[in-house]
């Protein structure tokens, strides 16, 4: 005798235990084959693009310290180009009427004056006969600094050497200058008629070479002894720390060879410590042109990038979410609406049947049981 059909109780699997809802198994399926092969695809790329921008931005903050190197040394280049323009004119006139025909035109102030270039502070002809003869900008004057300067460059210009001098405070107010000496003469073994010399106003070259492109930089140009005589400081840096103890100043000043530098250091500014990155390159006199930056501000394009990527990667992770979601809905209500007609139909409900109108294999299996409840029935 065949044993009797037990329907299962009402709610309850027939076997098996508790099912694993297929909208699970799914996203899973989604997650695993989909989204986690993209998302490390998109962080190695945001790692790849990190870098190049990293390295695109201190190369760029390296360029700007270039470009004011050669800016400082062409226009410091010029100014001894007119210089010795200017001693080969008086060679040309001792030549032609001799010493005292020169110093009879320089007795004229007119014409020292007429030599004074904008940038010049001073023009001096110091004659092998004795003398001075002077051109001073309106306005200045000259420390005693100045004119050892001028003193220590007359001496080595009369054994026929042309020197520049190391920048020179030219007052309190900040203020820099250089001194440029220059025999006149002297030229194959022949006397020196004398000395020429000028005091060059480092502010205009430097506002010059910099300019307003470096808004939120900190710049400052050093010696080849490390003292300051120029800067572009708007935040005050440089007055509250000890630029010399900066890791970059320091590889500079201990270097044999002036070269270029870009390299990162931190500082300890009113009790916090930020984070810096700086680049260094030499002007053709050995100075130290330093740039500098705070690194969330040159990394600010790095760090846009990072946040547009996890943004996209978040919009595109919910769009995949809900994809699934409705992917999984559209098996899984299908799939229930079965199960739950076979469980009335085990409860007695020989009427029950599946009303799925679908052309997938769902839609097939509905039918394939409809059929198949009503030749049981």
């Amino acid at each position: 005798m065949p044993a009797e059909a037990r329907p299962p109780e009402e709610g309850k699997p027939a076997a098996g235990g508790r099912r694993f809802p297929i909208l699970y198994t799914l996203l899973l399926v989604l997650l695993v084959t989909g989204l986690v092969p993209l998302s490390i695809a998109a962080w190695k790329q945001v790692a790849i693009s990190r870098q190049s921008l990293i390295t695109a931005t201190q190369e760029n903050q390296l360029m700007v310290a270039a470009s004011i190197a050669r800016s400082l040394s062409s226009s410091l280049e010029e100014a001894r180009v007119q210089l010795m323009k200017l001693s080969d004119m008086f060679e040309a006139v001792i030549r032609e009427g001799g010493q005292g025909i020169l110093e009879k035109m320089l007795r004229d102030r007119g014409t020292m004056a007429g030599y004074l270039a904008s940038d010049m502070v001073l023009v001096r002809y110091l004659p092998a006969t004795g003398g001075r003869f002077d051109a001073l900008r309106e306005g200045s004057s000259l420390s005693g600094s100045l004119e050892r300067a001028l003193a220590q460059g007359a001496e080595l210009a009369r054994r026929g050497e042309a020197t520049l001098s190391d920048p020179i405070a030219l007052g309190p107010q900040g203020a820099y200058a250089v001194a440029f000496s220059t025999p006149v003469g002297g030229d194959e073994g022949k006397p020196v008629h004398g000395v020429l010399q000028s005091l060059i106003d480092l502010a205009p070259l430097w506002e010059r070479a910099v300019g307003t492109r470096l808004l939120g930089y900190t710049v400052f140009a050093l010696d080849g002894n490390g003292n300051l005589f120029a800067s572009l400081d708007e935040e005050g840096m440089l007055d509250r720390t000890d630029f010399k103890n900066f890791d970059i100043v320091r590889k500079f000043l201990a270097a044999p060879t002036k070269s270029k530098e870009t390299s990162g250091f931190t500082v300890s500014l009113d009790g916090v410590n930020r984070d810096f990155l700086a680049s260094v390159d030499a002007t053709n006199q050995g100075w130290g042109i330093f740039v500098q930056v705070e690194k969330r501000l040159a990394y600010s394009s790095v760090q846009a990038m990072i946040y547009s990527t996890i943004t996209w990667a978040m919009v595109a992770l919910a769009l995949a979410l809900a994809l699934g979601v409705w992917l999984a809905g559209s098996i899984a209500r299908p799939v229930n609406q079965l199960a739950e007609t076979a469980r009335a139909f085990a409860r007695g409900d020989f009427a029950a049947r599946a009303d799925i109108r679908s052309h997938s294999e769902l839609g097939e299996l509905a039918q394939t049981y409809n059929r198949m409840s009503d030749q049981i029935q």
